[in-house]
């Protein structure tokens, strides 16, 4: 957090990953975002945690046991977080209607940039829309208009069972 508090902005959210949600480095960087005016989303095993608290959205993700020989180094917590991450990922892609093209533009090596020329853009595709109004208190993840993620209807307090 030197000095990298001033890249957020009010329009930003920012995602916040924490298995227990009461790590105190943290709490005291979410603190900080709320202060800058950031929206924070809680990826958390603990829904009532003090970072659930703070969070504007708590994407609830438990996990009854990390697995291992103690059960204690976060396993299965790690899976179920990048899981809702990669999760999200998808539903941003198509609800930005990210095409070929762009994709293409901003990964050009390795396997995936490698595989096949871009395609021509149909002039006439429209991108599928995930996006649809919500009922107050549901709330849906949307990119543009300069923020990166942003929340399409008001923000309440909710958790979100997985």
């Amino acid at each position: 957090m030197h000095g990298s508090l001033g890249q957020v902005h009010p329009r930003d959210v920012v995602i916040a990953i924490s298995n227990s949600g009461n790590t105190d480095e943290l709490l005291s960087t979410a603190t900080a975002i709320r202060e800058q005016g950031a929206q924070l989303i809680a990826i958390t095993g603990n829904k009532d945690s003090s970072l659930g608290q703070l969070a504007d959205l708590v994407i609830h993700v438990p996990v009854p046991n990390e697995g291992g020989g103690l059960g204690l180094a976060p396993r299965i917590s790690v899976l179920g977080e990048v899981f809702v991450l990669a999760g999200l990922s998808v539903a941003l892609e198509l609800a930005h209607g990210l095409t070929v093209e762009e994709y293409s533009r901003w990964h050009r090596a390795g396997a995936i940039g490698e595989s096949r020329p871009p395609p021509r853009r149909n002039p006439h595709h429209k991108p599928p829309r995930l996006i649809s109004p919500l009922p107050p208190g549901e709330v849906a993840l949307r990119a543009g208009e300069g923020a990166r993620i942003r929340l399409q209807t008001p923000v309440h307090p909710l958790n979100s069972d997985l």
